[in-house]
């Protein structure tokens, strides 16, 4: 195994364990997410390969598990979650962070549904809630592919398919090298 290949590894083993801190446990299918997230990052931008992926992807879950209440609103409550009754199931979808892909298509689609007719402001608000820098941020829009799986909660489903039969890891592999 090369460097680049244990670093890789070595980055998805301990943003497995960053997201999965303060849960009983990950299933196989949100590890499965967070590692096509973390291919997706890599595709976007050389930025967003390897370490500095996986940071933002922290971040990320940071922001969305430790949210406020922009966050809460981005995320659904007081559309699709409501009063007392809604606010359990609510705090448990939150916390599953970024390793439900559902999250980010909620968060995404509420933004553009909200200030979509204001580009740059909602640029401002989901790197705020996402805790994305500009650029970072920029590059994932900037990539069609990759913002339309983020948009779709798909999070590159081929990718974790292709992993798991083996064919794709060397394609995988070659996009979160380090340039």
């Amino acid at each position: 195994m090369s460097g680049r290949e244990g670093e890789l590894i070595q980055a998805t083993n301990q943003l497995a364990e960053s997201i999965s801190t303060n849960k009983l446990g990950m299933s196989e299918g949100q590890l499965a997410s967070i590692v096509s997230l973390q291919d997706m990052f890599a595709k976007a931008s050389d930025q967003l390969k390897g370490n500095m992926g996986a940071s933002a992807i922290e971040t990320m879950n940071q922001h969305i598990v430790g949210g406020d209440s922009r966050t809460d609103l981005l995320l659904g409550w007081g559309t699709k979650y409501m009063g007392v009754q809604d606010r359990w199931a609510f705090e448990k979808q939150k916390a599953k962070g970024v390793a439900d892909p559902e999250n980010l298509k909620t968060i995404i689609s509420e933004a553009q549904r909200q200030f979509g007719n204001n580009p740059e402001y909602m640029k401002m608000v989901l790197s705020s809630v996402l805790g994305l820098n500009p650029e970072q941020l920029e590059a994932l829009m900037n990539n069609k592919s990759v913002w339309d799986s983020l948009s779709s909660g798909s999070y590159g489903k081929e990718d974790i398919e292709s992993l798991l039969d083996g064919s794709g890891v060397d394609t995988i592999k070659n996009r979160n090298k380090l340039s």
